[in-house]
C-alpha cells in the first residue's frame, strides 16, 4: 500500500508527458481526428489530478484550470464533428424523400455554423496550447510533485 502522494507524482507526469507528445502530433498534424486524440489524453490528465488533488490541498488547482481549458476547447471542436456528422446521416436518410426546404436550410445552417466554430476553435488551439505547454505550467507541476517522482 502507498498513498496518494507516494504514486500521484509518477501517474501525473506520465499522463502529462502523453498529452505533450499527442499535442505535438497535433501541431505537427492538425487533423480532427488528432484533435480528438489530445482530448482523450487531456481527459485522463484532468481526472487524475482532480483525484489526487485533495491529498495536495489545493496545489494543483492552477494546473487542473489549465487541463480545463485545453480539454474545453477541444471537446467543442469534437461536438462541431459530432454534430456535422449527424446533419450528414440526416441527409443520407432523407435522400429520395419529401422533405421540407426550410428543414434543409436550417440545416445547412447548422452545418455551416458548425464549420466556422471548428475553425475559430482550431485556430484559439494553438494560443491555448502554448500556455498549457509552457514553463510556467511545468514549473506548477515542478513546484508540487517530488522531483525523484518525475524522473523515474
Amino acid at each position: 500500500m502507498k498513498t496518494v502522494r507516494e504514486v500521484a507524482p509518477t501517474l501525473i507526469t506520465e499522463k502529462f508527458d502523453a498529452a505533450m507528445e499527442r499535442g505535438r502530433a497535433v501541431l505537427q498534424d492538425p487533423k480532427l481526428k488528432q484533435y480528438h486524440r489530445l482530448r482523450i489524453q487531456m481527459k485522463r490528465l484532468r481526472y487524475l489530478s482532480e483525484f489526487v488533488a485533495p491529498a495536495y490541498e489545493g496545489a494543483l488547482d492552477a494546473f487542473i484550470e489549465r487541463t480545463v481549458e485545453i480539454q474545453d476547447c477541444l471537446g467543442e471542436l469534437q461536438d462541431t464533428v459530432f454534430t456535422r456528422k449527424f446533419v450528414d446521416s440526416l441527409c443520407d436518410d432523407w435522400k429520395g424523400k419529401l422533405v421540407d426546404p426550410d428543414l434543409l436550410f436550417i440545416l445547412g445552417e447548422v452545418y455551416q455554423l458548425q464549420a466556422e466554430i471548428a475553425r475559430e476553435r482550431q485556430g484559439a488551439f494553438g494560443k491555448i496550447w502554448e500556455q498549457f505547454s509552457s514553463e510556467e505550467t511545468m514549473g506548477l507541476l515542478k513546484g508540487v510533485l517530488p522531483a525523484q517522482s518525475r524522473e523515474g
